[in-house]
């Protein structure tokens, strides 16, 4: 995965209770179809860490806000490419 970039974080500064995931979320973006959905990416990672709100709220909300099909649309995979970016990264270590 090229557009993962992989950085190390210092022994000392690894905690248990802290999720480190780094990528370059606007070129994820870019391969969705728009860089400026990068903020997009980044919440979906942030959502799948805090599992703080359910899939239907999420989708309610972007549905109600998001009136053109098109961003609608782009703003659906972005979340859903954040949240498996977070999933592949727990998997890599």
């Amino acid at each position: 995965m090229d557009h993962l970039q992989r950085r190390c974080v210092p022994a000392d500064c690894v905690r248990e209770d802290v999720h480190v995931l780094t990528a370059s979320f606007t070129q994820v973006a870019h391969e969705l179809g728009d860089a400026r959905a990068g903020n997009m990416v980044m919440l979906g990672a942030l959502l799948e860490i805090a599992a703080a709100l359910p899939q239907a709220s999420v989708d309610a909300a972007l549905r109600r806000l998001v009136k053109n099909a098109k961003w609608l649309a782009l703003d659906e995979r972005a979340l859903a490419r954040g949240r498996e970016l977070f999933r592949e990264s727990c998997q890599e270590v």
